[in-house]
């Protein structure tokens, strides 16, 4: 599928009905963040800085609801295939998702960093798991192709970077949870 039937795929699920049990989510990480962002006092103080990672999952068109962002920092994890893939089981785990039985998913290739393999594996071994905690019945991850232009998770990630902004001084990964 090229660009054209990818933007076209996103745009009838932007304007479709959905059933009670199904959510159409856009995914995106995030540009990583640097912590602390303390404007202006970066020629006066020096310290090692933190990597802060957001996953975003975004409603896409009818779907109600508000995006999530699954956060964390290079202590916690990387952001290897694993860890991303594992952002995804939280997401579907999530209580405000936990009702759902489909799930759509238009995300980034990552075909490059091999990460849609574990992804693929983590989501089959979810979906056949006796532990789940969300008995999903199907799964479905569509992928955009380079230079796909804009997707609902953009706008999220822009509400982000305004909130950075308005907060001025992000000290620690708790200004930035508050901030998500």
């Amino acid at each position: 599928i090229g660009a054209k039937e990818a933007r076209a795929g996103y745009k009838r699920d932007a304007k479709r009905e959905f059933q009670d049990k199904e959510i159409v989510l856009s995914v995106d990480l995030q540009k990583v963040i640097m912590l602390p962002i303390l404007p202006g006092l970066k020629s006066a103080i020096f310290c090692r800085r933190l990597v802060f990672f957001n996953e975003s999952f975004v409603p896409v068109g009818a779907c109600k609801g508000k995006g999530l962002g699954v956060i964390w920092h290079e202590a916690i994890a990387g952001r290897s295939a694993k860890n991303i893939a594992s952002t995804f089981i939280n997401v579907m785990e999530y209580e405000r998702f936990r009702d759902k039985e489909i799930f759509t998913f238009w995300a980034d290739n990552c075909n490059a960093q091999n990460k849609n393999w574990w992804l693929f594996s983590a989501l089959v071994n979810y979906v056949n798991s006796k532990k789940a905690k969300n008995p999903v019945k199907m799964i479905t991850v569509n992928f955009f192709v380079p230079g796909h232009g804009f997707m609902s998770a953009d706008s999220f990630h822009h509400q982000v970077e305004q909130g950075i902004r308005k907060k001025i001084n992000v000290q620690d990964f708790y200004d930035m949870k508050e901030i998500i």
